[in-house]
């Protein structure tokens, strides 16, 4: 909108109009923006700049390097890529769940230690 292109303008950023029809053109800009909302922007009350720019960059690690990826069979990115080895289900369920919390404890990783 007018109002959104003037703040970008203002901070030096140059507004590229996307062609009529091309839907998927921004598809993965736009998956992005609708992510970080609702999973981090949304939950949180920010006071000024600093604060946003602190949970941005604690999500996006977050996103970056913790949160389970569907490719790599809900690995994270940073993992080692090593086989998962098989354990029976005692053990399983004696293993204890772990809970890591970025953004001030809105957005939290959860996993298991080792038996």
């Amino acid at each position: 909108c007018g109002r959104w292109r003037e703040v970008l303008n203002a901070t030096g950023i140059e507004t590229v109009p996307i062609p009529a029809r091309s839907p998927n053109l921004n598809a993965f800009a736009e998956r992005w923006v609708r992510t970080v909302k609702r999973e981090c922007i949304r939950r949180c009350w920010f006071i000024g700049r600093g604060g946003l720019e602190r949970a941005l960059s604690d999500y996006c690690r977050h996103y970056n390097e913790r949160r389970p990826h569907q490719s790599m069979s809900n690995r994270p990115l940073t993992d080692t890529g090593l086989a998962t080895p098989r354990i029976s289900a005692a053990a399983f369920r004696a293993t204890e769940v772990r809970c890591e919390s970025t953004c001030g404890g809105i957005v939290r990783h959860y996993y298991r230690t080792a038996a």
